[in-house]
């Protein structure tokens, strides 16, 4: 169903080198090194909230958030006003080869606490400790609620395999970052004067924000974290004018690019869209992280193309987690950073698009995990999504569309998911809006071994299509339980369909 994209294929292009690790009898911890003095770069610094310790060993633990300024948006309800991402977030990253435990150690009392996805066996140790043995590389999401705290607490701690590849100093090729903190700006490109990778190294943390166009044969590697706090959202300027769209406030945009790597990097507290592909074929990403929850407008991915896959990673968003198709800025302007007034939002067909072994935490009750469209042109086919775990509900469906564009959507499978809530879909076709086109369309979609957590009749919310030919159809579900009981039928959900929405059957 889909040509899938190999790290090593891709990697050979770059001239880098790549091998397989091999006759460990027993699992292996390795500790990324602290970054050095982070009192320069805005938004971070080393978490005073939680300590964590691997098989014995201390790790460095990060604290980013966002800056808000006097410009912020609140919306109007004032929904942005407690967002998690202004009192902070902590995360951290290291490897594994196999089982190891976990200690995490708070600051305060633990209250409460809650760990995502579940881990057998992990228990509060005493007031102040959490233990957890984890079989290997993995995701969690930890949520505490601390004495004299009003405000949630989350620690994001990332187990991750070894890097499968050897990047050289001496490539000049190579923009190698070492350890500690590398200063670039907004809407930096890095891929001039012969460079085709940018690595970072462990414990290197680069401040900026990448805009790269036309570009052939890149990757972005490593283990270091890109912070982006110090760019403010587009939208907080004076007179509120609409500049969201601009690649300006994305923190990595590449538009009409091919044969792309994103491989390891963390990416903290971006000012807008976290990481766009616009217009590009042929891209991977894989054990990638996306913490800027705390603005609107956060999307995670924006998938805009083909050949697409994007795995073993977590994303945290305010906003759509993951966005299959949509519009885009064909960035043409003038190429200041000061918005120059010029929106030409465009689509483009999407295909062969993979999304895997991914963990979605979406938080203060907005956006949907799989955005399938806002808008987006043309058509959308051939995508698979599995082996996914969905943390949180928000208000959007684990699976979403908001669609007033004109693609037409085919042949989409969806496999082995866990829902921790209810909230499956909330799919809607619609006429033109937010710039879109309209006469777009929602057809054939398998959804296969789909797991929720709570009670069949709780399962919602709705699929509502437009008219006859802008319609929803063909959705066979396979394997659908919640709490261990299986759903036959539609009347036991709480899924609400209009008149434009037919076919839909369940195995």
């Amino acid at each position: 169903m889909k040509k899938i994209i190999h790290l090593f294929a891709i990697l050979s292009l770059l001239g880098i080198s790549t091998f397989t690790a091999c006759g460990k009898s027993e699992s292996e911890v390795t500790i990324y090194p602290a970054p050095g003095d982070l009192s320069g770069v805005q938004g971070l610094e080393e978490s005073g909230v939680f300590d964590l310790s691997v098989s014995g060993k201390d790790a460095f633990v990060y604290r980013g958030w966002e800056i808000r300024d006097e410009f912020e948006w609140y919306g109007d309800a004032g929904v942005m006003v407690d967002s998690p991402s202004y009192n902070g977030v902590s995360f951290c990253a290291f490897e594994t080869t196999g089982k190891c435990e976990i200690k995490i150690t708070t600051t305060e009392v633990i209250e409460h606490w809650d760990l995502k996805p579940t881990v057998e066996g992990a228990k509060k140790l005493d007031d102040h400790t959490i233990v957890a043995t984890i079989d290997g590389p993995q995701k969690l999401f930890l949520s505490v609620d601390l004495e004299g705290n009003e405000e949630h607490d989350y620690f994001i701690i990332s187990a991750e395999s070894a890097m499968d590849y050897k990047v050289s100093k001496k490539d000049s090729s190579v923009l190698y970052l070492e350890k500690g903190v590398h200063h670039f700006g907004q809407a930096w490109d890095p891929f001039v004067e012969g460079v085709k990778t940018v690595y970072l190294e462990p414990g290197a943390v680069v401040e900026a924000t990448i805009r790269s166009k036309g570009k052939q044969n890149i990757s972005i590697l490593g283990r270091g974290v890109f912070a982006q706090s110090f760019v403010r959202h587009a939208e907080e300027v004076e007179n509120r004018q609409e500049q969201e769209w601009d690649a300006d406030w994305t923190g990595i945009c590449l538009t009409d690019s091919q044969n792309i790597v994103m491989e390891g990097v963390w990416i903290a507290n971006s000012p807008g869209y976290q990481c766009e592909f616009s217009n590009c074929v042929n891209v991977l990403t894989r054990n990638v992280k996306l913490t800027g929850f705390g603005e609107h407008n956060n999307d995670g991915y924006h998938l805009y193309g083909k050949n697409i896959t994007v795995e073993d990673g977590f994303v945290a968003g305010n906003d759509d987690r993951i966005c299959v198709t949509g519009l885009y800025d064909a960035d043409n302007g003038d190429g200041n950073l000061e918005w120059d007034g010029v929106i030409q939002l465009i689509g483009v067909p999407a295909e062969n698009i993979t999304i895997r072994n991914m963990v979605f935490a979406g938080l203060h009750n907005n956006g949907g995990d799989i955005m399938l469209t806002w808008n987006g042109a043309d058509y959308c086919r051939n995508v698979i999504i599995e082996d996914c775990k969905s943390l949180f509900a928000t208000n959007k469906g684990f699976l979403a569309s908001k669609h007033g564009g004109s693609a037409i959507f085919d042949q989409i499978l969806i496999q082995n998911i866990h829902l921790y809530h209810p909230v499956l879909v909330t799919l809607e076709v619609a006429d033109g809006r937010y710039m879109g086109a309209g006469g777009g369309a929602i057809h054939n979609f398998t959804l296969k071994d789909i797991t929720i957590d709570a009670e069949p009749s709780e399962v919602g919310l709705f699929m509502n299509g437009q008219n006859e030919t802008s319609d929803i159809s063909g959705f066979h579900f396979i394997n659908l339980t919640a709490n261990g009981k299986k759903i036959t039928d539609l009347s036991q959900t709480a899924i609400e369909i209009n008149e434009f929405v037919s076919d839909i059957t369940f195995e």
